[in-house]
């Protein structure tokens, strides 16, 4: 399996791929090469951002075009924008409609970059070295008893949850630069 499907994927599933997602590359080559899970990883993650990026810029050149009345919903995606950005990078989602709605509301390109950044890593960091260390295993198990990719899929959502009520959320450090931003 070559790398350069890995980087073609990533960058286009984040705003106009419809599939796959770039997982089913970073699953298979971290099986392939357990040793390269990381490179795969930051890979997957900085092309995925950079292309999540290119999904804001298109929703604001949207909204330009249409002269879309989002009033409303501004405020909303102000105040939990980071945390819609946040599943839509690490669930099944597709990470495009979190991308381009976010330009469409007029989400800051620099925050959606950071957030997308840190969360699509989470998502793209555990699963390369969960494929590349467990991955044998874990595939004979769900083969074997597919009840517990059930189980794992919830084990590892709850898990990522876990570890945003303990570092705090995305939102709160958006509000915190957000209220430092004023200060200046």
């Amino acid at each position: 399996m070559d790398v350069i499907w890995l980087v073609i994927v990533a960058f286009l599933e984040a705003f106009i791929l419809p599939f796959p997602p770039p997982d089913v590359f970073l699953i298979g080559l971290s099986l392939e090469n357990p040793g390269l899970w990381f490179l795969y990883a930051l890979i997957s993650t900085t092309l995925s951002t950079l292309g999540g990026g290119v999904g804001v810029v298109f929703g604001e050149k949207i909204n330009e075009y249409l002269k879309l009345d989002v009033k409303k919903f501004e405020k909303l995606y102000e105040d939990y924008g980071a945390l819609a950005i946040a599943v839509g990078a690490m669930s099944p989602l597709p990470f495009k409609v979190v991308a381009i709605g976010s330009g469409l509301l007029e989400f800051p390109l620099d925050k959606f970059i950071k957030y997308a950044f840190i969360t699509r890593g989470l998502r793209f960091f555990a699963v390369a070295y969960i494929s590349a260390y467990y991955g044998k295993e874990l595939v004979d198990t769900i083969i074997n008893h597919p009840l517990s990719w059930f189980v794992a899929i919830a084990v590892g959502v709850l898990l990522i949850l876990g570890k945003f009520i303990k570092m705090g959320s995305l939102n709160e450090l958006y509000a915190q630069e957000k209220k430092s931003g004023k200060e200046n």
